[in-house]
């Protein structure tokens, strides 16, 4: 046995069995099977499969299983009374499982699961049903409130002790005057005539969904029953049941009780023609505690809505007849005298006004979405606030991350420009002051020069209006080599390249904020080496084509602790790197320092 079935099975006092069809000789197969089964059958234990003993009494019973899922029939064994029943339930696979149980044995089961009725057919299947033979205990509970005093029990299964359909009818609507037993029996008498069994119709009792299963079988005296067997309705089963529809919506009841609007649900009513009302299904606490008495279902809304013809009937067509439909209503004074809504002293002086919303379902109900107006208004107000509060704190925190982009720009400007500016010229002092002898009217030309330029920067900084140098790329580069070469009197040297594969009439074309970030890096880079290679030799080099261009600032020094990596200055390149669509290489070694700007652009597109 597989693992799965002896689990079940293995030792169970029920005779269970797997069944197969072989596709070739269309015979039934035994593959699996417990001892309880063998006993049965009076058969040894193998082999391990068979062909079933019983294949040409049971082949209908199966055929109709893998159409239907289920199927069952009584067993008579050698007495001559029916003291088996056997069940045969499709499995996922399409093989069959095979259960037999003594009678005995079925009734216990019986009285522990779900209601099931049993009803008299006089004329053998495909009758229609005159008494009821017996019930279950569960039965008796859900559907008579206890008391089984009046109809028979399994006890008296196979006897002359019948109560008349009708009788258990009468019985169950005074219990339940709300179900449509009318109906019910009807259906029950076409079931039972058509001459099949049926399995998972939909029964609603007391607002409670049910699936309720119908099949034939003999008791031991070889009478023919109808058995009816219920069982709450699965999830599954609401939410595609046509005869659950109103089980749908009674489950939206539940979770909109105490939403703060009032909501309804009701069936429509039809003239044969057009819709001309509305019955109640439900109502939320919301909707009744508008009303002198809560809303009652069955309720007609002609008779319990004010001015129905007028101004609630052309919504319900429009929303009927749409999918949606929206009404706007306004209490007045004259609504009072209708004593059907609560008077408190502001809901009929002209104020209470209410917006609804009505809504057609898929199972063809109505539902009803109110909105009081003066509410929905406050509460507008009130995310209006919330709103222009939001709003604010936006604009505070843009306004703080733009204070401080620009505290970085200055940051960076006063780093890459002025601070150097200011470098250069410190160290033209210092020079002076060593030899003053050497100090010309040129000297202070350049001292007076460079003044000038910090001067301009700082100003441009305060106005935000700094001029781009209108110089070309590789002029600038030139011109900032030779400003350091002064600078250092040659200590470290300093050389600038430059190597063109275009036009030098297109290095104008190069974008201003290629050209000025680009200028910016190599002063830093430079400025670095200067301060802190301790080498003896500065390249800056410069190669543009018309698909790149590429600046390099190498120096033959002692090469940059990595913890330095990360200082401002770096950063600052980077940043301007980035800024123009670069990438910014920096290695060091004990060879040096190299420093690699990559810019990709097009000279045609620039």
């Amino acid at each position: 046995m597989s693992a799965g079935f002896e689990e079940f099975f293995g030792g169970s006092t029920s005779a269970a069995a797997v069944l197969t069809i072989d596709s070739s000789t269309a015979e039934i197969l035994v593959a699996e099977r417990n001892s309880a089964w063998d006993e049965v059958f009076e058969l040894d234990i193998s082999p391990d499969v068979i062909v079933h003993p019983r294949q040409d009494h049971i082949r209908a019973k199966v055929t109709h299983c893998l159409d239907n899922g289920l199927a069952a029939a009584w067993m008579v064994r050698g007495g001559g009374q029916a003291d088996l029943q056997v069940m045969w339930r499709r499995l996922a696979d399409h093989r069959i499982l095979e259960t037999i149980v003594p009678v005995w044995l079925l009734s216990t089961l019986i009285e522990v699961t779900g209601p099931m009725m049993v009803v008299d057919l006089p004329g053998g299947r495909g009758s229609a049903p005159t008494a009821v033979a017996a019930v279950n205990q569960t039965f008796i509970d859900l559907f008579l409130d206890g008391d089984g005093s009046a109809v028979p029990n399994l006890s008296a299964l196979g006897s002359d002790d019948q109560v008349p359909l009708s009788t258990l009818r009468d019985l169950v609507v005074t219990i339940h005057p709300d179900t449509d037993w009318e109906s019910f029996f009807a259906g029950v008498t076409e079931t039972y005539t058509s001459g099949a069994e049926s399995f998972g119709s939909a029964f609603v009792l007391r607002g409670q969904p049910y699936i309720r299963d119908y099949r034939y079988a003999q008791t031991p005296e070889g009478q023919t029953v109808g058995v009816w067997t219920y069982r709450p309705a699965s999830a599954e089963e609401i939410t595609s049941s046509p005869e659950l529809a109103e089980s749908r919506i009674r489950i939206l009841q539940s979770a909109i009780e105490d939403l703060p609007r009032p909501v309804a649900a009701h069936r429509p009513v039809f003239d044969g023609v057009d819709i001309v009302d509305l019955e109640l299904i439900w109502s939320n606490k919301n909707f009744d505690g508008y009303r002198v008495e809560p809303a009652v279902a069955g309720d007609l809304a002609s008779v319990n809505r004010l001015r129905f013809t007028e101004d609630f009937l052309p919504y319900i067509r429009h929303a009927w007849s749409e999918g949606v439909a929206t009404q706007f209503f306004r209490f007045e004074a004259d609504d009072a005298t209708e004593e059907l809504y609560r008077h408190h002293g502001v809901y009929f002086d002209g104020v209470l006004e209410i917006e609804t919303l009505f809504v057609r379902t898929d199972d063809g109900f109505i539902l009803e979405w109110g909105d009081d107006v003066d509410s929905k208004v406050r509460l507008g107000s009130d995310m209006e606030a919330q709103r222009r509060a939001a709003i604010e704190v936006a604009s505070e925190t843009n306004a703080a991350l733009a204070k401080r982009s620009e505290h970085d720009r200055l940051s960076r400007e006063l780093h890459d420009n002025i601070l150097q500016e200011l470098f250069v010229l410190g160290l033209k002092i210092s020079g002076a002051r060593g030899a003053p002898e050497n100090v010309t009217e040129s000297t202070l030309d350049d001292f007076r020069d460079t003044v000038k330029r910090v001067t301009v920067d700082i100003r441009a900084l305060i106005t935000d209006s700094k001029t781009v140098e209108g110089a070309p790329i590789n002029e600038q580069l030139a011109s900032l080599c030779d400003d350091w070469r002064k600078t250092t009197a040659g200590d470290p040297k300093i050389t600038f390249d430059e190597m063109m594969t275009v036009d030098a009439s297109h290095l104008d074309r190069i974008n201003s904020d290629v050209v000025k970030n680009t200028v910016k890096i190599a002063k830093e880079a430079v400025a670095n080496a200067v301060k802190h290679s301790h080498g003896t030799l500065i390249e800056v080099e410069l190669i543009v084509s018309s698909a790149q261009l590429l600046m390099t600032v190498r120096d033959n020094g002692d090469g940059v602790d990595p913890r330095n990596t990360r200082s401002s200055g770096t950063l600052n390149m980077q940043a301007r790197a980035a800024s123009i669509g670069g990438d910014l290489a920096f290695e060091s070694s004990s060879d040096g320092v190299t420093v690699e700007l990559r810019v990709p652009f097009s000279l045609e597109l620039v």
